[in-house]
């Protein structure tokens, strides 16, 4: 990452609210097991102690990358995009205006995982999010 998009992101990340709840920091529906007793979340490599509205901006991020790379599944990844989202904000009314800051964070988390291909569009959505332009 360029040295300015760095201090940049450091800076935004810096102004965010901390958080006292677990965090999954890999939550989508592939990390969700169907048990007679109901769901259940797995994969907790990542897991810590911060915002809830990282998971929530990690888990958009990571299920619109799926969408993009998968066109036969955009449609239900989709709808279970903006469901998820309806219900979190159900729940949370009061933290929507928080989700937007959130969002090049946690596209500077995923440099680091995902390969080349990805990261050159991950660069430029933290550019346009963090200029206002996302």
């Amino acid at each position: 990452m360029p040295a300015e998009l760095k201090e940049a992101v450091l800076k935004a990340f810096d102004e965010l609210p901390t958080g006292d709840r677990v965090c999954h920091a890999d939550f989508h529906p592939y990390n969700v097991l169907m048990s007679p007793r109901g769901p259940i979340v797995i994969d907790w490599n990542n897991g810590h102690i911060g915002n809830p509205l990282e998971d929530v901006a990690l888990s958009l991020l990571i299920l619109s990358g799926v969408s993009a790379s998968q066109p036969p599944l955009r449609s239900r990844i989709d709808k279970f995009s903006q469901a998820y989202l309806e219900r979190y904000f159900e729940l949370r009314p009061d933290d929507r205006a928080q989700l937007p800051a959130w969002r090049p964070i946690v596209a500077a988390l995923r440099l680091s995982d995902d390969g080349p291909e990805i990261q050159a569009g991950l660069l430029e959505q933290i550019r346009m999010e963090l200029t206002g332009q996302g």
